[in-house]
């Protein structure tokens, strides 16, 4: 199999590489025409929009935050404990056999 070259891979590789990706963007494209009767035009792709990421905004950063918050005390929550772990251990009687 040489390098980067798509070709010389198997027909699994080229579709997770890059026909993929385009599939999924084609469906999508598709499927707004057909059942939203949404035409998106160039500058669709390209323009954004901040009028209406002011909801999405709403929502979602609360949401990240409290995600924050939760992993940062899971982290410290368990730093703690590993910390005390090794001295803990060596008082805890081992069973023989």
């Amino acid at each position: 199999m040489a390098g980067s070259d798509s070709r010389a891979r198997p027909a699994g590789f080229r579709v997770g590489d890059g026909d993929q990706p385009r599939f999924g963007v084609a469906v999508h494209l598709l499927l707004w025409r057909w059942r939203l009767r949404l035409i998106p035009k160039a500058r669709d792709w390209w323009l954004l929009q901040t009028g209406h990421l002011g909801p999405v905004l709403h929502i979602g950063l609360p949401g990240a935050a409290e995600n924050i918050a939760y992993r940062l005390a899971m982290l410290v929550s368990l730093t703690v404990v590993a910390a005390w772990a090794p001295r803990s251990w060596q008082r805890i009687p081992m069973p023989r056999r």
